[in-house]
């Protein structure tokens, strides 16, 4: 277990050196009996204030089609101390798998604020095609908030992922957008869009593989965050 207690020593150093913004293209596959501990963090630029989100989140399949997991989500902003903004429970059913056109998963979460603002429900599809050393992904993202300070109305996010591998490392691009919610009919420039090149590698931890990747993304329309960087690091035991 040696090898966890470093994953997660490095883990926290990051969490309280690096900036951050919560975006991912999330894969759709299920592995009964596995356990992984994956931490990722943000950086995300606007107009010179600069805001820190870091997630760490245990995931574990407790069959091939089923699995869960549960996510602390802390925040930091421009001048502001750390602090713990949410816990987010998450279950998970494969509905496809490699051996389909394209592997399905459908997600079912309640993340819990802790800073007194409201809840939300979510439900997401996650969707993959793999040929080759390419591979797609897609997310789509339905939310809605609950408890005393919730706003009616159903919002939508999508995230699109591209991805080729070579020896050693995978290179791609990544797409995210937040279309706020539906009955507000936002126009393009008033939606968050995103997009930005990804690098993934892996690297040998207590003889264990440990996978990292980083990623940029610019703002492609005027409510989005100017700059945002991305750290992610996953190890499964």
């Amino acid at each position: 277990m040696k090898y966890i207690h470093l994953v997660a020593i490095f883990s926290l150093f990051v969490l309280l050196i690096s900036p951050a913004f919560a975006q991912n293209v999330s894969g759709p596959h299920i592995v009964k009996g596995v356990s992984e501990f994956e931490h990722t963090s943000y950086l995300a630029n606007e107009d010179g204030d600069t805001t820190i989100d870091s997630e760490f989140e245990y995931k574990y399949g407790l069959t091939d089609n089923i699995g869960v997991a549960v996510e602390a989500e802390f925040k930091k902003k421009q001048d502001d101390s750390m602090e713990f903004e949410a816990t987010e429970f998450k279950l998970n059913y494969q509905l496809t798998g490699k051996e389909s056109l394209v592997s399905s998963t459908v997600r079912a979460a309640y993340k819990m604020d802790h800073l007194g603002d409201e809840d939300n429900v979510e439900a997401k599809l996650m969707l993959e095609k793999a040929y080759g050393k390419f591979k797609h992904r897609a997310n789509i993202d339905l939310g809605h908030e609950v408890g005393e300070k919730s706003r009616s109305g159903l919002s939508s996010e999508l995230a699109l992922g591209s991805y080729y591998k070579l020896d050693g490392y995978t290179v791609g691009a990544e797409y995210f957008g937040d279309f706020g919610k539906f009955k507000d009919n936002l126009d393009y420039d008033e939606q968050e869009h995103q997009l930005g090149p990804y690098l993934e590698f892996a690297f040998p931890v207590a003889q264990q593989k440990v996978k990292m990747n980083v990623a940029y993304f610019g703002g492609i329309s005027s409510a989005a965050a100017d700059s945002t960087y991305k750290y992610e690091m996953a190890v499964k035991f």
